[in-house]
């Protein structure tokens, strides 16, 4: 499998995050996993620095104004 076969996905009983197999969101656990955002997935790991760390580790999101300011 190549690895754009695989997706972040929330395992929605138990709360855990993990790489599975995108058949498994699409058709085969539809109703068991849901797909995270690179979005989520930095929001999810930035919380758990912070509370394992006590700081940031992982850099923050651009901003989307932060982002077309560094365009022009």
């Amino acid at each position: 499998m190549a690895d754009s076969d695989f997706v972040t996905a929330l395992h929605t009983k138990t709360g855990k995050v993990s790489t599975v197999p995108r058949r498994y969101v699409d058709s085969i656990y539809p109703d068991l996993y849901k797909e995270l955002s690179e979005a989520q997935v930095t929001e999810l790991r930035r919380k758990e620095e912070k509370e394992t760390f006590g700081e940031y580790v992982t850099p923050a999101p651009k901003s989307a104004a932060a982002k077309k300011e560094g365009d022009k």
